[in-house]
């Protein structure tokens, strides 16, 4: 039976449960208030029954007035892609947040929280009215989409994440437990065995490499490639996040309450844009929209062949090719091989800058306009 709350969401009885158990846990997780205490490099693995590998708890936060979180980052490959950005921000994407898979936990203000969440937890009616504290929010990140709502499994997950948290912040009052005297090289983990039961131990963390991007293409590519002259000009390129919605919350007919499950199931994808520019005009010679719902790494494997066939109506190989971050400057170091271009990395690609907040521009106010239609329709 499902129960229509007024504002536009309608729950089953289950759903409501299980978020109100989920914020009672959190409430108790608070009252602890980690966040003063917790260090920044403050880790420990969780591995519920059924899972392979753990979820690693990381806290970020400190002062009462800003936003605290717990971040549950999934699996080993994902806490070293998480650990390698936090300690070298300057290589780190500006999306790098969004690629890592995790569930999170946090407290935050209100300018923090997204539109649809502050709807969303207005129907379930368990947020305090005063939104001028910071506010309990929990979110699932999949690679390739916007932050989400946890679903099904994920928010079962997610309950058995902060319950042990709330146990391991307990324990860590204690001088004696042996998570404050952690071993360098290991990481604390809790596992649950298909019993139920739960045991624990240092586990070595395991060695990881950074991903650089396979450069494929096809034979007849290839050898297109290697036949093409140089372009006296200079060319700027970039694979840019773009932070907007790839398409629109569903709105009901009549104005009926959605079924939270078919809106959470509605998760908008993140979009990514392949923008080539002439530097010294501004002139754009590509804008290609990419999308990661099949994985990061099969998203940038696309991009070689949409270089090629750049160049191929171009009609050659820019003769300079300016690049911003290691990702991209290491896919076209594999290029070198083929064409004796030159290339730039720099930090900040200007004139490409000021191209894409004009595009940027002009997205929003087209999906601003494509929503307010939608909104007409239902009238």
């Amino acid at each position: 039976m499902e129960q229509d709350t007024g504002h536009g969401f309608s729950f089953t009885a289950r759903e409501k449960a299980q978020w109100a158990s989920l914020f009672k846990l959190a409430e108790d997780v608070v009252r602890l208030s980690p966040w003063s205490w917790c260090r920044g490099d403050t880790c420990f693995g969780i591995r519920p029954k059924g899972e392979r590998e753990p979820y690693f708890a990381v806290f970020f936060g400190g002062v009462p007035s800003e936003a605290h979180i717990v971040r549950y980052v999934k699996g080993w490959r994902a806490l070293y892609d998480f650990v390698s950005n936090v300690q070298s921000p300057s290589k780190a994407s500006p999306s790098w947040m969004l690629e890592i898979p995790m569930l999170e936990f946090s407290l935050l203000p209100e300018p923090m929280i997204f539109p649809f969440e502050r709807k969303f937890h207005s129907a379930l009616g368990l947020w305090p009215v005063d939104m001028s504290a910071c506010m309990p929010v929990f979110r699932s990140v999949q690679p390739g989409f916007h932050p989400w709502f946890p679903l099904g499994k994920e928010l079962d997950t997610l309950k058995t994440l902060v319950y042990q948290t709330y146990g391991m912040m307990l324990r860590l009052e204690d001088p004696a437990s042996p998570f404050r005297n952690q071993t360098p090289g290991k990481v604390w983990v809790l596992s649950q065995g298909q019993d139920g039961k739960w045991s624990e131990s240092f586990v070595p963390t395991r060695p990881f490499t950074d991903d650089g991007v396979e450069v494929r293409l096809k034979a007849q590519s290839l050898e297109k490639l290697k036949a093409m002259p140089l372009i006296p000009m200079t060319m700027q390129i970039s694979l840019q996040f773009l932070p907007i919605f790839s398409h629109f919350i569903p709105v009901a007919p009549d104005g009926a309450p959605i079924p939270f499950k078919r809106f959470a199931e509605c998760r908008p994808l993140v979009n990514y844009l392949l923008i080539a520019a002439n530097a010294k005009n501004g002139e754009v010679a590509c804008a290609e929209m990419l999308h990661a719902d099949q994985g990061v790494a099969a998203m940038w494997g696309k991009v070689p062949e949409l270089v090629f066939s750049l160049f191929d109506r171009l009609g050659g190989c820019p003769g300079t090719i300016e690049v911003m971050g290691d990702r991209l400057g290491n896919l076209f170091h594999s290029l070198e091989v083929y064409l004796p271009f030159k290339l730039v990395l720099r930090e900040r690609l200007e004139r490409l800058d000021a191209v894409i907040q004009h595009l940027q521009r002009r997205l929003m106010e087209q999906a601003e306009r494509a929503g307010n239609r939608g909104k007409d329709e239902t009238k």
